[in-house]
């Protein structure tokens, strides 16, 4: 690869992520030159042949005006950076990203693709994860400066916005140094800054930057360098990650196809609806509503869009109105093969009660004159304990079921509440009824972040040890299988720190939370991070019950969703530096974890 170009090289296929995926590849530096990136990109968003431009981001980021540029969010990359750039410039946090860096030859115009890194201070360079700037414009001013009335008053290719100097989002603020207030809603995921003195803790977790050079002291050139890169997505499993489909067929229907009335609904053309009781359960599923035959809606028809734990809410229905469903399947089903297993997990509440109740007697709550079994939500006793959601009876109330375990009050658990115009509500953390404070709050919209995956990426790097790499290049099972980190005896105070009795190839860990380090087996990974991504939040309303077009579904706010890395395109990112630099990478290729 000749990073001095353009150098993007995604996988042409769009490959899903399932639960998780492991990718492996060899390289080497002939020279020290700039780096590169190696990226898994949204293959949703990002065609074949798309690629970045930023110089110092290492093309992971930037727009190079060409054609499929720049690089889409939501992406995640890992980074072999091999040269410092730092830049002092408070109140960046740490020190490093200049949104005001300007060139230095008339015209003068920001150096979008050069605005400062923040790595960290190791001389042999480093590895690091990556993600992208965000949703939002980036703002160039420090609160004072970069002010502007119309987008002239800015440095091109900053445009005005809200009376401040802005950079298209594409530019990608977030490297090791980060802004110093996220967004209120919606963050995108933040780079870790990197320390000063890489850490040394116990294995897990490992910190998501780490040197490149074990010694520190120079770039590792003409040496074989191991990687393993295991990403795993979960995306569904919490009631607020559940989409929207009209009406449920709860019961065996005929035949798919034509205007029916379901659930004392009439069906127009494009109404989605969820079909949970077919007597062939591989015919499950959620179908587009048609005059002649159904067709599976585009965001539910493969197994890429049905991961475990996938749910809906029922918009209406005489019965199932404001009730969640839920795919119960353990693995991803294959459409047309795999039997779908969807129930009933959780039904509406008919009224919310924000103020302390009496909790006896066939009150009126919220406008709602309550008969008996009625199920109603509580969020605002005195005393937080008893928070949660009720039956109603003409003596003592009882708690509901599933929410009378904790089980059935796990962080994300969402209700809709009928009364009135309807509302959702979120249970804010575990819950343990009558043991745990409970808070549930609404769920306010268009301003809400209730759709989600969340990405846990770790990576090994190896040298020279062959019983690591053979374990490495075993991609059919993650590595906790293939060679489990197991924690033994304390360290000794001085060599030999594992004693030799214990197994073979043990190495001392970090100071742990009792104050003492363990000798550990297994091969730990160098990095290690965890972050939440956000689906991407179309402009399409399916308020009419309407389905999304494509892969989008519907959500519980009535807009149209994309599902964050569905699919993937992975491939490398070279720095577009005037400076040539050959990098060697092989034995590239990627499996699908179970």
């Amino acid at each position: 690869m000749a990073p001095a170009a353009c150098s993007a090289a995604p996988d042409p296929r769009n490959t899903c992520h399932r639960e998780r995926l492991s990718q492996l590849f060899q390289v080497q530096y002939p020279d020290s030159g700039d780096g590169f990136v190696f990226a898994s990109v949204d293959g949703d968003r990002n065609s074949a042949s798309v690629c970045g431009a930023g110089e110092q981001h290492l093309g992971y980021s930037g727009n190079n005006g060409g054609l499929d540029s720049p690089i889409l969010h939501p992406k995640l990359g890992l980074e072999f950076d091999t040269r410092r750039n730092y830049r002092s410039n408070p109140p960046f946090l740490p020190d490093g990203f200049d949104p005001e860096r300007t060139t230095f030859t008339l015209p003068l115009a920001f150096r979008t693709l050069a605005n400062g890194r923040a790595d960290p201070n190791y001389a042999g360079g480093h590895i690091g994860l990556v993600y992208w700037g965000g949703e939002t414009l980036i703002s160039t001013s420090d609160g004072t400066s970069n002010t502007c009335t119309v987008t002239a008053d800015c440095l091109s290719p900053a445009s005005c916005d809200a009376g401040i100097c802005k950079l298209h989002q594409a530019e990608d603020d977030n490297v090791h140094g980060q802004l110093p207030t996220p967004p209120a809603t919606r963050p995108p995921p933040r780079n870790e800054a990197a320390p000063t003195t890489p850490p040394s803790p116990p294995p897990y977790p490992p910190f998501a930057a780490d040197k490149l050079d074990p010694s520190l002291s120079s770039v590792p050139t003409n040496q074989d360098i191991h990687v393993r890169v295991e990403v795993a997505r979960v995306y569904s499993g919490r009631d607020d990650n559940s989409r929207l489909a009209r009406v449920v067929a709860s019961t065996h229907l005929a035949a798919l196809s034509g205007l029916q009335t379901i659930d004392g609904i009439a069906l127009q053309a494009g109404d989605t609806v969820l079909v949970a009781g077919q007597t062939i359960a591989r015919n499950n599923g959620i179908y587009v509503a048609a005059a002649g035959a159904w067709a599976r809606a585009q965001s539910a028809d493969e197994a890429a869009d049905l991961p475990p734990g996938t749910s809906w809410f029922i918009k209406e229905g005489t019965t199932h109105r404001g009730s969640l469903w839920r795919l119960q399947n353990v693995e991803a089903p294959v459409i047309g093969t795999s039997n779908f297993v969807i129930s009933l997990f959780r039904q509406a509440v008919k009224a919310v009660a924000t103020a302390n109740l009496v909790l006896s007697g066939l009150q009126t709550v919220d406008g709602v004159v309550l008969a008996a079994g009625d199920r109603v939500l509580l969020t605002g006793q005195t005393i937080a304990t008893e928070n949660g959601v009720y039956s109603a009876n003409a003596g003592a109330w009882s708690r509901a079921t599933p929410e009378n375990t904790a089980a059935g009050l796990t962080d994300g658990a969402t209700w809709f509440a009928t009364s009135g115009a309807g509302s959702y509500w979120r249970l804010n953390g575990d819950a343990t009824p009558d043991a745990s404070s409970i808070a549930i709050s609404a769920l306010s919209f268009p301003s809400n972040d209730v759709y989600f995956a969340t990405i846990t990426t770790q990576v090994w790097k190896e040298g020279s040890n062959v019983n690591q790499i053979a374990n490495m290049k075993a991609t059919t099972r993650s590595m906790n299988q293939l060679d489990p980190v197991v924690r033994h005896g304390t360290c000794a105070p001085s060599a030999p720190l594992c004693p030799a009795a214990n197994p073979v190839d043990q190495y001392c860990g970090g100071i742990e939370t009792d104050g003492f380090r363990y000798c550990y087996t297994g091969q730990q990974p160098k990095l290690y991070d965890s972050k939440r991504i956000y689906d991407i939040r179309g402009s399409t309303s399916c308020a009419s019950g309407a389905s999304c077009s494509g892969n989008q579904f519907c959500g519980i706010d009535n807009v149209c969703y994309a599902a964050a890395l569905r699919t993937t395109r992975q491939g490398f990112t070279g720095s577009q530096s005037t400076a040539s630099q050959i990098i060697s990478i092989s034995d590239f290729f990627t499996t699908w974890l179970p």
